[in-house]
This record gives structure tokens, sequence and C-alpha cells, in this order.
């Protein structure tokens, strides 16, 4: 691809409206347009990739009237026809979208003089213009324009992806319902990222691709709405994760915001399909299909233009490598966080000590993976929810602490991914053995709320009302306990309290070692109605009301009084319990 192909429109939004001022009457007469009056509403062109192709462009009140000096007679203006008919064809039925009145109706051509395009979204070698049957940019389009420069004519796989690009603009257009959906704010990630996984999928050897492939794997921290024809690289993944996107579009397109557009993506890509989205980031396809960007396409050729590592390289003159930090004893817990949209790979050097040999990896929102470098393997992780590891090359040797059988970690490729929330990993390091610690304030008192009445209550109209609950110690050591106070009208007569009920009691207490934790758990539990249940603490078990876990040598134990209140659950408290130990 000639270099000069290669130009990167810049700027924010509101200076594109400036130059478009500036230059947009002088424009339109070189091309003996008639422009109608009114000021044109330019997609904001985001930081990414060097080449351009093209934009759909939504403006406002324009005219589109091209004269035969904009419409040369030649053999290239014959075959972009032929081209134009094709993609429409093929795109329509990946669609299952159908231009009104034909493509050979609804799509014109304008083939320019120019080498290189200006229109308002800055340079490039091709633009897509579509308009209402009012001729403006606001309610359904009736007829798009699609203008080329000469540069696109480089060679055939030039053409051919501009065109499949600008074409795609089209259906945009119709999809979206009206013109004002088409072109509504910050939505380049949508328009431009689409079509260049379009142009991607539909023809090899696409080098507009691979620059657009390059600016989406060079730059992970770049929140999804934030980018434009790198967005490529996010739609790839869908449809890596099982999503037909082109059954998908029409649906994407409809969508009135950008979150509700996201929505309708990502709509039944389960957890995996975020677990992932930051891995693939590392290009180390020897840990695993997740950590590499491959077979990203719909067609199977197209996927040769996704750049390998070198060439991403070559085309920035700076290889991605993922951030690097030092997690050393001594060293406080430490939190990681990445954008809603975004994506953070990060390489964990750890250096802890004998006495706190315990890398803990807890997922605090979001979605993440880890790749835990080992003496004798590697370990993949998903979700770590308080994930311990031996972070020394000597033996963790805990008895009873279980936590050691997640392995060894003496480096970790962590990968964060925002998703709509954002995403946050938080790294601590610990010993065998926990210090003890008071009970009070290690539940929140409204996990203890409790419920409407019972039934057998007086009949009548009342209120019933808690007071904010308050946490106090019992008279036990290592106990805590939640009250509430009851009030109760009837018919506007005070009928019940008001009393002081237990809501829940919980208690906390720590042992000299792990294994005289297990031997109090086992007494604890045979008390109780309680069964084992895996993957909480060290061990944990449930029963209807009540619950114990055990994180090293720490044993804690929870009963409702009350009952378990609507929207709570044993499990999730112990869960709660276990991360807050872990800190």
């Amino acid at each position: 691809m000639a270099r000069q192909r290669e130009e990167e429109a810049t700027g924010s939004t509101d200076a594109a409206r400036g130059h478009v001022k500036a230059f947009s009457a002088g424009y339109w007469e070189q091309f003996g347009t008639t422009r109608l009056g009114g000021s044109w509403v330019a997609l904001k062109r985001c930081a990414g990739p060097p080449a351009v192709v093209g934009a759909l462009i939504v403006g406002a009140a324009l005219g589109l009237a091209p004269s035969a000096a904009a419409n040369p007679t030649s053999s290239s203006r014959t075959e972009d026809l032929v081209r134009i008919e094709q993609f429409a064809q093929e795109e329509g039925s990946l669609l299952g979208v159908v231009l009104p009145g034909g493509s050979d109706r609804f799509i014109r051509l304008v083939e320019s003089p120019l080498p290189k395009l200006h229109p308002p979204t800055g340079p490039a070698d091709a633009y897509t213009v579509c308009v209402d049957a009012h001729d403006v940019q606001s309610g359904k389009a009736v007829k798009c324009t699609i203008t080329i420069g000469t540069d696109a004519h480089s060679d055939t796989a030039a053409i051919e992806s501009v065109i499949a690009h600008e074409v795609f603009h089209v259906f945009q257009a119709v999809m979206s319902g009206s013109l004002t959906n088409a072109g509504r704010p910050q939505s380049d990630w949508l328009t431009e990222g689409s079509a260049a996984w379009v142009d991607s999928d539909l023809v090899s050897d696409d080098e507009y691709g691979s620059h657009f492939w390059t600016g989406y794997l060079s730059a992970p921290e770049v929140p999804l709405f934030s980018r434009g024809y790198d967005a490529i690289g996010w739609f790839a993944h869908l449809a890596s994760s099982g999503v037909d996107l082109w059954k998908r579009f029409p649906a994407i397109f409809s969508s009135t915001s950008n979150e509700a557009a996201y929505a309708s993506a990502t709509l039944g890509t389960g957890p995996a399909f975020l677990q992932d989205e930051a891995s693939v980031f590392f290009r180390e396809p020897a840990w695993g299909p997740a950590w590499d960007q491959v077979d990203q396409q719909h067609t199977k050729f197209a996927n040769e233009n996704v750049p390998s590592p070198a060439q991403v390289q070559l085309d920035t003159h700076k290889p991605f490598k993922p951030q690097k930090i030092t997690f050393a004893a001594g060293d406080p817990s430490r939190t990681l966080t990445v954008a809603p949209y975004a994506d953070r790979p990060v390489v964990v050097d750890v250096h802890l000590k004998p006495s706190d040999p315990f890398l803990v990896v807890t997922l605090l929102s979001g979605h993440a993976r880890l790749h835990a470098a080992q003496g004798e393997g590697d370990a993949d992780v998903t979700d770590p929810d308080g994930v311990s590891f031996c972070a020394q090359r000597a033996p963790c040797s805990c008895p009873g602490n279980t936590a050691q059988t997640s392995g060894e970690l003496l480096k970790g490729d962590l990968a964060i991914t925002g998703g709509p929330t954002g995403g946050s990993v938080k790294l601590s390091f610990g010993g065998c053995d926990l210090k003890p610690r008071p009970c009070v304030g290690l539940l929140p008192t409204s996990d203890f709320q409790v419920g409407p009445p019972p039934a057998d209550w007086p009949a009548g109209t009342y209120t019933y009302t808690t007071t904010p609950l308050s946490e106090v110690p019992t008279a036990n050591p290592g106990q805590c306990g939640v009250n509430y106070t009851l009030t109760v009208t009837v018919a506007g007569v005070l009928t019940v309290g008001p009393t002081d009920e237990v809501a829940g009691i919980y208690s906390l207490n720590t042992f000299k070692d792990a294994a005289a934790a297990q031997a109090a758990l086992a007494k604890v539990v045979g008390n109780w109605d309680e069964s084992p249940v895996s993957g909480i603490g060290d061990e944990a078990y449930v029963g209807a009301d009540s619950g114990a876990v055990r994180v090293r040598n720490d044993v804690f134990h929870v009963n409702w009084e009350s009952g378990v209140p609507p929207g709570e659950s044993i499990e999730g408290v112990l869960r709660d319990v276990v991360q807050t130990l872990g800190a």
C-alpha cells in the first residue's frame, strides 16, 4: 500500500466542525454539488491505526447531485460499479437486509479525480454520505453516495477493501433506522470499527485491515467507546466467541446508545467473552487460545489479516509490552484497576519472603485471567476469587492450609477486562497463620436485615419498621451480635414494641495454627446441621440458616436467628468473610 494512503485524521469533533465551515462551500462547488445550507456533524475520528479507508458522514441539509465532472466514465468506474453490486449482494445476504429499490438505485458512485479526499472527518481514500427523502441527514436513508479517490485504486485488494467498507456504511445507515441515530456522537467505535471488521472479513490481503488491527493490538487500555477503526479487534473477539456478527448487526445498529449497542452485541456471550478479552493482547499461543488473537474472523482466509507481533512491531516501531510491576515483601496490598470497556495486561514479578510465602489474587470487579508461570508447568485461572499461590521456589509448607494446592507462582501474567463496570484485582500476601482480629465490623449489618412479620400476627392495617441496625459484641469472646428494634401499629394504635430482637450472631476465632483451627471447625460443625461446600476458603460448611468457614487458622461461624432474609445467602456471606480475612 502506498504510504500516502496511510494518513491519519486527528483532532476533536469541534475542530472538525470548524474545518468544515472553512472549506465546505468551495469543496461542494468543485464537485458540482448543491449545498442547501446547515452545518456538518462529522463523526469524531479517534487516534488509531495510520490507514484511513473512509467514513460514514452524517451531516445536515446536504443535496447530493454530482456533476458529470465528478463521475468520469472510465474502466475504473465500470469495475467499481460491479464491485459495489457484488459486495451489496454479499453483505445484504449475510445481514438479511435488502437495500430499498436495489443497490443500483440506492447507491450512487462518484469517482473523484483527487488522490486523497478531504471530507469533514479528515483525509481519506473514500467516504459515504447518505440522505433521507428530504435530502437531509435526519430520517430514514433513501440514497447514499460513495465517493472514491484515485489512491484507493493502487491495487485490487485496496479497492476491494475500500468498497466493501463503504458499502457496509450504506447498510449501517439503513439498519440504524434513522440518519440521526446513525450519526450520533461518539459512535466511531461502532460505525468504523464494524466496517473495518467487514472489509477485513471479506477481503484477503487487506492491508487496511492489518493497519487497523495494529492500532487495536498495540493499545489495549483505550476504552472501546474511544476507539474508531481500531475497534476492529473487539468485533473480531465477538466473532471468535461464537457471535455471528452478520446476523447480530441489525440489532446492534438499531440501538440508540453506545451502551445499548454493546449490550446487544454481547448478548448471550457469557463470562468467557470478558475473561478472554484482555488476555489476547499477550500474544502467547503456547499458553492456549485465550492468550492470542487467532481465528477472529467469519471467513477463514481473512484471519491472515491479523498481524503477527513482529508485524505490529514493524508498523509501530515499538512493540507492545504489558506493564510490569514488582510485588515484594513488605509491600502493602495493591489493587490494579482498568477503566470501563478497556483492557489491562500486566506482568507481576513476585518477590516474597519465607515467612509470608503466599500471593493472594482476588478479583474485585470486572473479569480477569491469570497465567501463573510455575516451576513444573503453567496454570490458567479465570476470575480468581481469593486464590492463593506459593510465591517462592522452596515448597510452601502450611499444614492444613489447602491454599497451597493452587500451585506456585513465580511470575504472573494478569489480564484484566473492564467490561461495563470497570475491572479491579487485588494483590496481597501472607503467611500460613492469620493474626487475631475482632469480629466487630467484619460484616455489614445490612446482611442481617429482617423481613416482614409472621402471617399469624394481628390482622388489619399496620406498619412494620426497623431502626438502623446496630452491631454489638456479646459476652462471649470472639462473638458479635446484630440487634434490631421492632415496632408494629395496627389501625394507628401501637400494638407491639418497641422491642429489642436479635437478628443474627456470628463469631470469629483465631487459633495457633491451621491444624488447631481444623479441629475446632469440626467441633462447631458437629453441633449444627451443616454440609460441606467447595470453593469457599480452605473448607466451608452451609446449613439452612447457618454456616462456617476456615481461612488458614481462622474459623468463622454465622447464624441467622430470624432466618435468612430475602436476597441474602449463607454462601455469599462466607465468601465476603474469606475476602476480608485474606486482605
